[in-house]
């Protein structure tokens, strides 16, 4: 039943938005319809290839609101481009409003050899390149030291690492 006001949504997407008013079961849907699918996000670095890397991401959008989760695994990756300049990105399920920048802060690096974590930050700036569907993933700390030396840790990652990231966002898109 939940508390008057309080807004409930199932991560399947399979039924539209819901808003509580402290009497109905479930709440009363209220429009807003939602979808859910995986999608195959475009990693890659900037400099090329990641090859073997393996990228999976899901989405539930309800209306213009997106919210993604993408997972990355380098088990069988055999190219890290891990140089001075690597930018590591990914393409995201919808695109990004000209006019907006999305800043996502909920990304993890998991070098799984040593238990070492690294936070990521994923940026998508549609006045900064011309895919407004492009995220770019940044290095902003971790449970051990490494020289800001690159957008992602150099030499951070191996055949033992996985990443993971995921948001919302606004998209320009009324797509499902």
């Amino acid at each position: 039943i939940g508390t008057t006001g309080e807004v409930f949504y199932d991560r399947t997407g399979g039924t539209p938005l819901r808003l509580s008013d402290g009497v109905t079961p479930g709440g009363i849907p209220f429009g807003i319809s939602s979808s859910s699918s995986s999608f195959n996000p475009d990693f890659k670095a900037a400099g090329g290839p990641l090859t073997g890397a393996v990228a999976v991401g899901s989405y539930v959008k309800q209306g213009l609101v997106v919210h993604f989760s993408v997972n990355i695994d380098f088990a069988n990756c055999t190219e890290f481009q891990a140089t001075s300049n690597t930018q590591y990105q990914f393409t995201l399920p919808f695109p990004v409003p000209n006019n907006v920048s999305v800043t996502i802060r909920g990304g993890t690096l998991h070098q799984n050899t040593g238990n070492t974590y690294y936070h990521i930050n994923g940026i998508a700036d549609p006045s900064l390149n011309a895919n407004n569907t492009l995220m770019k993933l940044y290095y902003f700390g971790g449970t051990q030291d490494l020289p800001l030396r690159a957008p992602v840790p150099v030499n951070a990652i191996s055949n033992t690492s996985t990443l993971d990231i995921s948001g919302a966002y606004i998209t320009s898109s009324l797509a499902v």
